[in-house]
Order: C-alpha cells, then structure tokens, then sequence
C-alpha cells in the first residue's frame, strides 16, 4: 500500500532527534544539574531540553555548554604551553594581523586570507587543533 511513498525526515525533526540523543548520552553525567545550576532553565523545562522537545531552548543550552567547554579547553591548552594569554607567543606581525582581522566591521577577504596565510597562526592553530584531538583521545585525562 505504501510501496511508492519514501518518508524522508527533515532537518527541523533531525535536530529534535540529535538533541534528544545528546540528552539520552549524557543521562547521569550531571548534565541536567549543570543545566539547572548555571540557571540556564529551570527543573520544569529540563524534560523538554534534554528530550529535545523544547528546540530553543536545548539548542540554547547547548551552545552555552559548548562554549564553556571550549574556553576550558583553551584554558587548559594555554597552560600546556605557559601562556597567559591567547597568541601571546606569536609574533607582533601575526598579532597585528589577527586584530585587524578583529577590528573589521565587515568581512574583508584580503584580512582573512593574510589571517589564513600566515605560517605562525597556522602553527599555532594546528597546535591547537592537535591539543583538542589529544584531549578527545583521552591523553589529557579522563575528564580533560
């Protein structure tokens, strides 16, 4: 009866379903107490966001908690390399680059290919690239 018919699911409902998931993987990891402390939602929507439900709010959350894990990571890998701050160990003229890059209003294509181009940033990138495989790796631990 349905031999002709191909149910195909779209990207709206494929999301739902990645983002209940990642709340089904990260059930009794302390996700939802994460969620709820940082007052990111309250007890009565934390059904919703990890089930995938409540879609603004989930992907709302998951960003944040992505970030945060970002910045620990960049944390942990300016301390790797005793560093105070971000490309503090680059030179004045891959610094001057990045902050040009930084300062425009609008996409240059010019400041981002020199960006791009620049062998120290891309080392430095590189270097952080690798440092965040290692990390999913586990060579920084467990719970890097």
């Amino acid at each position: 009866m349905y031999a002709d018919h191909i149910i195909i699911i779209g990207s709206f409902h494929l999301a739902l379903a990645y983002l209940k998931m990642i709340g089904k993987k990260m059930e009794g990891a302390g996700l939802s107490n994460v969620l709820i402390e940082a007052g990111l939602i309250s007890t009565g929507f934390l059904s919703g966001v990890l089930n995938g439900y409540n879609y603004s709010r989930a992907v709302n959350c998951h960003k944040v908690i992505e970030e945060s894990l970002e910045r620990f990571l960049i944390t942990q890998f300016l301390s790797s390399r005793n560093e105070a701050t971000l490309f503090s160990s680059l030179p004045q003229k891959s610094k001057a680059c990045l902050q040009n890059l930084v300062n425009l209003t609008s996409i240059s294509h010019n400041a981002e290919s020199a960006a791009l181009d620049d062998p120290h940033i891309s080392s430095y990138m590189m270097e952080y690239t690798a440092f965040k495989d290692g990390a999913r790796k586990g060579k920084h631990g467990k719970t890097a």
